[in-house]
C-alpha cells in the first residue's frame, strides 16, 4: 500500500470552509510515514503564516492520508 497526503488550510470563524492547499506530491510506504510528515509540515507552516493572518482567521490546518492503488 502507498499513501498520499492532503492538505487544507481551515479558519475557526464562522461561515469559512476548509480549502485544500497545494502541497508537494510524496508517496509514503506507510500510514505512519504520511501521519508524521503530516504533523511535522503543519506545524512548518503555521511557523511561516503571517501572525497577524493565523490570529485574525484562527487558522489551522488539517491533513489526510488517503491510500492510493498502484497501477
Amino acid at each position: 500500500m502507498k499513501f498520499v497526503m492532503l492538505m487544507y488550510i481551515c479558519s475557526h470563524i464562522a461561515g469559512n470552509e476548509c480549502k485544500i492547499m497545494p502541497t508537494p506530491i510524496v508517496n509514503f510506504n506507510t500510514y505512519s510515514e504520511c501521519a508524521i510528515h503530516g504533523y511535522e509540515y503543519s506545524t512548518m507552516l503555521l511557523k511561516e503564516f503571517d501572525k497577524e493572518f493565523v490570529n485574525t482567521y484562527r487558522a489551522y490546518t488539517v491533513f489526510d492520508c488517503k491510500e492510493i492503488t498502484d497501477t
